[in-house]
């Protein structure tokens, strides 16, 4: 069975790239590469990808703190 490109997808894709997060986050690629490498955002390497999971994007929207519960 094969998908059209035009449907729904069946499942929703939980990561987003890095300018797809930036994006979602209202900033630019370096911000976010910056709150990566502050250890403010984590994400997930496939491969060479950098994938920003969703729940990163909503935990940092909403002001929890990044890993082990500190202040950033």
């Amino acid at each position: 069975m094969s998908v059209s490109p035009h449907s729904t997808p069946l499942i929703e894709r939980q990561g987003l790239r890095i300018e797809e997060a930036a994006h979602a986050l209202g900033c630019g690629r370096t911000t976010v590469f910056k709150l990566i490498r502050e250890g403010r955002l984590r994400v997930v390497k496939l491969g060479t990808r950098t994938i920003v999971p969703r729940s990163e994007v909503a935990r940092l929207l909403t002001g929890e703190t990044a890993c082990n519960g500190d202040a950033a």
